[in-house]
């Protein structure tokens, strides 16, 4: 299997021409990430039900994940429609100017947790979002600890903090195996981030530190568009982890099957 987690909803689109563009390119699974910047919960509101009706084409295959501003009015009752609604299937968000572990995001995880729903989270530096970037540090989100059936992605190795990024992911690999788990609660979001030379470093550490079963494909992609370089560079990270050691089954792991594991429940 080959997925994609992280491809961006620029603009309304036909969900048709997407999974023809995915058949294509022999791609079964994408995250879509629905459009940010809702300012109002109206706009928030649009934004997810674009998002649903986009992902009714196929919704084992088109994952929706609505991109969501944590600090609007009555948001938990919208995610709680987002699922029970509009069966969209995860959460994205990116600290902007509030953090991860603000005491305001409590009853928000709570609500997700409660759904079900993982969270794709960007980590690391922003490019056009002033100095946000300082609410995205890798280590801010070991407050989801404090909700264990809560799973996360790490976006982007967290670059530059990537040494931070697998630190906390490297964290909940131990206590996973502590208590038996089946899966950690956070994952690490290989999407670059990461220039092409850092990534292999990036990439040998997190492998070494976490293991193959927690990294997943991304391609920060945009639909509608062409999602060729995403095929593309499936193929350059299948040879960069085969030249890091890893199996076959690692190798299909990170660039396919490790997007379930989101979704499984302990």
């Amino acid at each position: 299997m080959r997925s994609d987690c992280h491809v961006h909803v620029r603009a309304e689109c036909d969900a048709r021409m997407v999974l023809a563009e995915m058949d294509r390119l022999k791609i079964d699974k994408v995250g879509l990430l629905g459009r940010g910047g809702a300012s109002t919960p109206a706009q928030q509101r649009t934004s997810d039900d674009e998002l649903s009706k986009m992902c009714s084409a196929a919704r084992k295959r088109l994952l929706g994940f609505a991109r969501i501003d944590p600090r609007l009015g009555g948001i938990t009752d919208e995610i709680k429609r987002c699922r029970e609604d509009l069966a969209l299937a995860a959460i994205k968000m990116l600290p902007d100017h509030w953090a991860p572990c603000d005491d305001f995001m409590w009853p928000v995880y709570e609500t997700i947790e409660s759904m079900g729903m993982p969270i794709l989270f960007h980590s690391g530096i922003l490019w056009g979002n002033a100095d946000s970037s300082r609410f995205c540090r890798p280590a801010l989100y070991e407050s989801v600890i404090h909700f264990p059936k809560l799973k996360i992605a790490l976006a982007h190795i967290g670059w530059p903090w990537t040494d931070e990024c697998i630190a906390v992911a490297n964290r909940f690999v131990e206590l996973a195996r502590r208590e038996n788990r089946k899966n950690p609660q956070v994952f690490i979001d290989c999407t670059p981030g990461t220039p092409r030379v850092y990534r292999k470093d990036a990439f040998r550490k997190a492998l070494a530190c976490c293991g193959a079963a927690v990294m997943l494909y991304g391609s920060d992609r945009s639909v509608p568009g062409d999602l060729s370089p995403s095929a593309e560079r499936m193929e350059s990270d299948a040879g960069l982890l085969h030249e890091l050691g890893c199996t076959a089954d690692e190798i299909d792991m990170v660039l396919g099957g490790n997007i379930d594991k989101l979704f499984e429940a302990d």
